[in-house]
């Protein structure tokens, strides 16, 4: 049977549970001497650096990496420590011939030097890097007077017991074991319902059970595909200053499905390696490669592809080594490494492998992915698949039928200016009414405050009920840059703007400005959404037509209804919750009691036609 996904994972977890109970250096005291788990790491922190594999760095032309080279010279003799030159210099009381130099800051403790005299005198066995050997499942200790251990594991652990002489802790309650075990396999704690129904399961198999139900959990791959990503480096964004967004999350849910599928992980490694070179390769095996997709990409303007194609690549080797190869191979990228077998032309050999893409800094060819066509729709995405169509269907028809209406600007609105009778932030930042009747900001640092103003109806005969508010940002010299806005440019976000009429809040249904910045329209301050907002940024081609960000701007919101005259005051919201220190510095408010566009067809239509676009727009960020 082929070893799966989810069976090298627990062969991995097994053999560093295992390393860890049955020895570093306090087991090798009664334990025979493993070279690899003993001595090599003696070896490479101290002795590999001036004696290994590096010729510029070696010293006495002294190899200690390879066992004939180390036998040569006499630095070694197999049985015979006293014999053998290393183990003089390691144990010298003379600082001009003490080994390492007291100048690399790496003495040998003398558990150390115990280590390497009885592995001599054992023999001086070598033992192939660790990284090539292939893993076998080491013999099970025969224990005398075991009555703990259940399984092969509990032998090992038992047996490290055993030498420390620690007893093992006593078998954990049901609701410890339940929340370990929703923690290790899911990452998650269990509900109170699922705690209790395996409490009260008494059951002889009741473990067995509940373990089985958690590995076919799809948050199971979610919790243990993390580790995987890491590894693969994944994001959902570019990497560098700009850090730009990129589309990776369907190789992110390619890797949780195949955890959870318990693919088989030469198909596994395979599928990430070359997914999109296979035969009638499905888009499932192309989603695969992304794994060397995962490279950052430098988006500054100026930059040198070449240099950044070439920073790409050695991603990609370094990555390879370190997943696949379970070597450190980034260290010959400059020079032979000084620990791990491996010189610095072996690693550019690889590197002319993975030189072959034609990758140059960008996002490149990219594969057209279909939701459905990986993993099949939910019913809950069926659902919004059926409300999107026919919510799109119903918009067109309004769309087809309604008469269009003139731009909110092009209206007769009479504008009069609000009085504002009382004024308050949410947070730590000071409103203020100055002498003109605007209102003017005093933002504390990384305020994300909300905004009230309290505003009264003007007194006329013929105002009956407001239509419209008119809100103008305007620049004031005590703001960054002028502003109008607080932020270091003089921008702002408004995310949302609202009425109020004592526990009345009203809508508005149709939005209208001077100037939005790309990506933040002024329809976002009434999407209802904290996510968006208007801003007044500019980019190149604004700046070319002549649109300045710190200059006066206005926008327009009309109600969906008008808003009747009563005693109750009004009170505007204005809210700024997607950055902080984004919040408008300094505005003015105009109201208006005319109805330009009440009588004009389709009106209703209108308020039906936002708020199609309102659920279209939270739909498509499903």
């Amino acid at each position: 049977m082929k070893n799966s996904v989810r069976s090298n994972a627990l062969v991995i977890l097994l053999s560093i549970h295992v390393a860890s109970v049955s020895g570093q250096e306090s087991g090798a005291s009664s334990a025979a001497i493993d070279f690899n788990r003993d001595v090599r790491p003696i070896l490479s922190n101290h002795c590999f650096q001036c004696h290994g594999e590096d010729e510029d760095s070696r010293q006495a032309e002294l190899r200690l990496d390879i066992r004939t080279a180390a036998l040569e010279k006499q630095a070694i003799v197999p049985g015979e420590a006293d014999k053998s030159s290393i183990v003089a210099r390691i144990t010298s009381h003379d600082p001009e011939e003490r080994m390492p130099p007291a100048s690399t800051n790496k003495p040998l403790s003398a558990k150390q030097i115990a280590v390497l005299t009885r592995w001599i005198n054992e023999g001086a066995d070598y033992a192939e890097h660790w990284a090539f050997r292939k893993v076998v499942r080491p013999p099970v200790p025969e224990l005398q007077e075991d009555t703990w251990s259940r399984n092969p594991v509990d032998k090992f652990i038992l047996q490290r017991l055993t030498t420390e002489t620690l007893h093992p802790a006593a078998q954990a309650n049901k609701p410890i074991l339940i929340r370990r075990v929703y923690q290790d396999l899911l990452g998650l704690l269990p509900t109170v319902a699922e705690a209790d129904q395996f409490i009260q399961d008494v059951s002889p198999d009741a473990f067995e059970t509940l373990a089985s139900r958690l590995l076919n959990n799809p948050h199971y791959g979610e919790r243990w595909g993390r580790h995987w990503l890491d590894q693969a480096r994944y994001a959902d964004s570019n990497g560098y200053t700009i850090d730009g967004p990129r589309i990776m999350w369907p190789y992110r849910d390619w890797v949780i499905n195949a955890i959870n599928q318990d693919m088989p992980f030469d198909q596994f490694t395979i599928e990430q390696l070359a997914g999109d070179l296979l035969p009638a390769a499905t888009t499932s095996q192309r989603i695969a490669s992304a794994f060397h997709r995962n490279t950052m990409i430098n988006q500054e303007g100026g930059v040198k592809p070449d240099q950044y194609r070439h920073e790409a690549v050695i991603d990609r080797v370094n990555t390879t080594g370190s997943v696949w190869l379970g070597l450190t191979i980034g260290c010959a990228q400059c020079h032979s490494h000084k620990f791990d077998p491996i010189r610095h032309d072996e690693y550019y050999r690889l590197y002319a492998f993975f030189n072959s893409c034609e990758d140059a800094n960008s996002v490149g060819e990219t594969v057209e992915v279909r939701e459905d066509e990986m993993f099949g729709w939910s019913d809950d995405q069926k659902g919004f698949l059926r409300e999107l169509e026919i919510l799109q269907q119903e918009k067109l028809a309004i769309e087809k039928n309604t008469t269009p209406q003139p731009l909110l600007a092009e209206l007769p609105w009479h504008w009069q200016p609000a009085k504002v009778t009382a004024v308050g932030a949410s947070g730590s930042s000071i409103l203020k009414i100055t002498e003109d009747g605007a209102l003017l900001v005093k933002a504390t640092p990384d305020a994300n405050d909300a905004l009230s103003v309290t505003v009264q109806f003007p007194e006329s005969a013929a105002a009956t009920a407001i239509t419209a508010i008119r809100l103008r940002a305007l620049p004031h010299p005590s703001l960054p840059a002028n502003g109008p806005g607080t932020a270091d440019n003089g921008n702002f976000v408004l995310t949302d703007i609202g009425l109020k009429q004592g526990n009345v809040e009203t809508r508005f249904v149709q939005a209208w400005a001077d100037h939005s910045q790309p990506d933040y329209a002024v329809d976002y301050a009434i999407d209802g959404k904290s996510n968006t907002g208007w801003a007044i940024n500019v980019d190149g081609g604004q700046v070319a037509r002549g649109i300045v960000m710190n200059a006066p701007h206005e926008a327009i919101f009309r109600l969906a209804q008008p808003l009747p005259l009563t005693s109750a005051p009004i009170v505007v919201v204005l809210k700024h919750e997607l950055n902080k220190n984004y919040l408008i510095g300094h505005f003015a408010l105009d109201l208006s009691m005319a109805s330009p566009v009440t009588d004009a067809p389709g009106d209703s239509s209108t308020v039906r036609l936002a708020e199609i676009n309102r659920r279209l727009s939270e739909l498509e960020t499903l």
